[in-house]
């Protein structure tokens, strides 16, 4: 992790694969009813980024993380994948079941150290064009048709999450590689 002073705010560069799974876990807090948000919500676990995650964080701080447990992480694929067929057959059990086994991954990657913050200064973009280039490409390559991003704050990642938006930017338009000085 890479930390700098910025006008007397410690600024954390978080790791991409950390926010690729504090988004997914950011979503998973309020209670789910519907089989359809369940699967959606079941599809989303990476089990072997979750391991990866999860074993990091026990390196990284191990008073706050523990140990990571091998033989959970072991097993999440099979069971994520039990689950998703059975909701494909419409097992009622089934909902209830996904349902915890996604707040189970939330709740064990929201032990990070790294989340302990009132807000998050975010970008959202819709999903239809995220504006990521390709290795060899340049910001301005992008395909801006379709592209709707905005500056929001998120709150309450550890209880509701809630998104504010600061800034909607016009259709079409960049934002990103924010400066924050």
């Amino acid at each position: 992790m890479d930390t700098t002073l910025k006008k007397g705010t410690l600024v954390k560069r978080i790791p991409p694969l950390l926010v690729m799974l504090t988004a997914f876990a950011c979503h998973a807090a309020e209670p789910v009813i519907q089989p359809a948000e369940v699967r959606r919500r079941l599809a989303r676990i990476q089990p072997e980024a979750v391991r990866l995650a999860l074993e990091d964080m026990a390196t990284r701080w191990p008073q706050r993380c523990g140990q990571t447990d091998r033989a959970w992480c072991a097993t999440l694929g099979a069971r994520r994948d039990a689950l998703m067929e059975r909701l494909d057959k419409q097992d009622p059990a089934a909902v209830a079941e996904a349902d915890a086994l996604v707040r189970q991954v939330r709740s064990a990657l929201l032990v990070n150290p790294l989340l302990d913050a009132d807000r998050f200064l975010l970008i959202r973009r819709g999903a239809n064009n995220l504006a990521l280039p390709q290795n060899w490409q340049q910001q301005r390559d992008v395909n801006r048709r379709g592209l709707t991003n905005e500056i929001a704050f998120l709150t309450g990642l550890r209880d509701t999450p809630t998104v504010t938006s600061l800034h909607r930017a016009e259709p079409g338009t960049y934002i990103g590689d924010l400066q924050l000085h």
